[in-house]
């Protein structure tokens, strides 16, 4: 043989153990895949049984026919229920970001609980001592301020809880 036939078997040789190499990894994988193939369809083999005595029962349970229970003793009538047209919503006169929900009729009351509208709503100037909630807004140093949290704490200064809305202007000039 000649030098370039040599090498071409050479370099043939060296393909074959690198594609060898390869895919040993993947025949590895593939002999683990049967295995577990095989374990599953023994595990089904064992399941069938069982799934055919389900199938015969939910076969019966569906033709048979509705077998009512024992008559239960007589009582008192309840109550009647309260319709929408009985429910009320009042507003709290302190805050008016709080709503109370509640079924009346006559005498008769039930409230159902108490809604916190988280919409913005302007409080006026921030006042120290004061604790303000979300949704509320205030002025102070003239900037208006957002209150995302519940807090007492002043605005500004990366105090958490307000979030800057309205930035204050620059001091103009007096025009003469």
């Amino acid at each position: 043989m000649s030098d370039a036939a040599d090498a071409a078997e050479a370099l043939a040789d060296r393909l074959l153990l690198m594609i060898k190499g390869a895919l040993g990894p993947l025949h590895a994988q593939h002999a683990t895949l049967l295995e577990r193939c095989s374990q599953m369809d023994a595990r089904l083999s064992t399941m069938e049984p069982a799934v055919t005595l389900l199938r015969e029962r939910m076969a019966v349970t569906e033709t048979r026919s509705f077998i009512p229970g024992p008559a239960g003793k007589d009582g008192a009538d309840g109550a009647d229920g309260f319709s929408c047209d009985e429910m009320t919503a009042v507003q709290d006169p302190t805050d008016q970001q709080l709503i109370t929900l509640s079924y009346r009729r006559g005498d008769q009351q039930k409230t159902i609980g108490t809604l916190r509208l988280t919409v913005p709503s302007y409080t006026g100037t921030f006042k120290d001592g004061q604790t303000y909630t979300k949704g509320q807004m205030v002025t102070d140093r003239g900037s208006m301020w957002f209150c995302h949290t519940d807090t007492g704490a002043r605005p500004g200064d990366g105090v958490t809880g307000w979030t800057l809305a309205v930035k204050c202007g620059r001091d103009g000039k007096d025009s003469r």
